[in-house]
C-alpha cells in the first residue's frame, strides 16, 4: 500500500510540475532571433533566443498574438546580451530567465507585468 501511495504522490507532483511549467503545445515556431509556443491561452511564450547579443527587443506580437510569458532559463548564460527591451504585454517572466547574464546592464519592466520568477 505505501509503496501504491508513493507512486500516487510521486505522479502528482510531477504532474502538477508539468502543469505549472511552461503550459505550451509540442510545436515549437520560430520567429526572427526567438524559437516560441503558443500557450493554452492562445498567447506566446518566447521559450528560445538565437540573436547575437546586445540590445535585444522582444516582440509584443507574434502572428497576431501577444508575447505574455518568457520561458525558464531563457537567456541563461548568454554573456553577449547587454539590454533586454520587454514589451508591454509580458504579463509572467519563468525562474532563472536571466541568470548568469553577467555583461546584462538593463532590462525594462513593463506595467503589465504580473510574475516574476525566483532568480529571473
Amino acid at each position: 500500500m505505501k509503496k501504491i501511495l508513493s507512486f500516487a504522490t510521486a505522479m502528482l507532483l510531477s504532474l502538477s510540475w508539468v502543469s505549472y511549467g511552461n503550459s505550451v503545445a509540442a510545436d515549437k515556431y520560430r520567429y526572427g532571433d526567438f524559437e516560441y509556443s503558443i500557450l493554452e491561452d492562445d498567447s506566446v511564450l518566447i521559450d528560445g533566443y538565437y540573436g547575437d547579443g546586445g540590445y535585444v527587443e522582444i516582440p509584443d506580437i507574434i502572428d497576431g498574438k501577444n508575447v505574455t510569458k518568457l520561458a525558464y532559463y531563457l537567456f541563461k548564460g548568454n554573456e553577449m546580451i547587454t539590454e533586454v527591451v520587454l514589451p508591454d504585454t509580458l504579463k509572467e517572466i519563468c525562474p532563472g530567465a536571466f541568470s548568469n547574464c553577467y555583461n546584462l546592464e538593463k532590462v525594462n519592466f513593463p506595467e503589465s507585468l504580473e510574475i516574476i520568477g525566483s532568480s529571473a
